[in-house]
C-alpha cells in the first residue's frame, strides 16, 4: 500500500512539473515527462494545443491503442482541425476519420462539404459490411435526389427514389 501511495505521489509531482514546463514553452520536455507516467493522450492534447499536430498523431500512433477512446479522440480532434483549417483539401478530414473507423462522422463531413455522391458511396459500403446504424441514410439520399432534380434530372431522381432502399 505504501508503494502505491508513493507511486501516486510521484506521478502527481511529475505531472505538475510537466505542465509547468509546457506552460513555460518547454513543450518537448513536458510531453516527455507525461509519457514517462503513461499520460500519452494528455501529451497528445498538449501537442495539439501548441499546433504540433503531426507530432501529436505520431505519438498517438506509437503509444496509444488504435481502438482506444483516447486514440480516437486525438484523431477526431485532428480531423476537426484539418476540416476547419485546411485550404487544400477538406476531404482529408473525412479520410482521417475513415482511418480510425469513424464512418458516420466521415459521411457527415463529406455530405456537409457538398460531396454528397462520395458520402452516399461510403454509406453504401458501410451498409454492405453492416457498419451502418441507419440514422443518416434517409437524409443523405433525400438530399442527393434533390441535387439531381436541381440539375434537371427529374426522371433519374424519380427512378433513384424508387430503387434505393435505405
Amino acid at each position: 500500500m505504501q508503494k502505491q501511495v508513493n507511486e501516486t505521489s510521484k506521478n502527481t509531482v511529475t505531472k505538475l512539473v510537466a505542465t509547468n514546463l509546457i506552460a513555460n514553452g518547454k513543450v518537448d520536455e513536458g510531453v516527455q515527462l507525461l509519457c514517462t507516467i503513461d499520460l500519452c493522450a494528455e501529451a497528445c492534447r498538449y501537442l495539439q494545443d501548441h499546433n504540433q499536430w503531426e507530432r501529436s498523431i505520431w505519438l498517438a500512433k506509437l503509444r496509444l491503442k488504435s481502438n482506444s477512446n483516447e486514440y480516437i479522440d486525438v484523431i477526431k480532434r485532428w480531423s476537426e482541425y484539418t476540416r476547419l483549417h485546411s485550404q487544400t483539401s477538406k476531404m482529408n478530414a473525412a479520410l482521417i476519420l475513415i482511418s480510425c473507423g469513424q464512418f458516420r462522422r466521415a459521411i457527415e463531413i463529406l455530405h456537409n462539404q457538398g460531396a454528397t455522391e462520395l458520402a452516399i458511396r461510403l454509406f453504401d459500403c458501410c451498409k454492405q459490411f453492416g457498419i451502418d446504424d441507419g440514422t443518416i441514410g434517409q437524409k443523405l439520399f433525400d438530399d442527393y435526389i434533390d441535387l439531381m432534380q436541381s440539375f434537371g434530372f427529374n426522371s433519374i431522381a424519380n427512378d433513384y427514389r424508387t430503387t434505393v432502399v435505405v
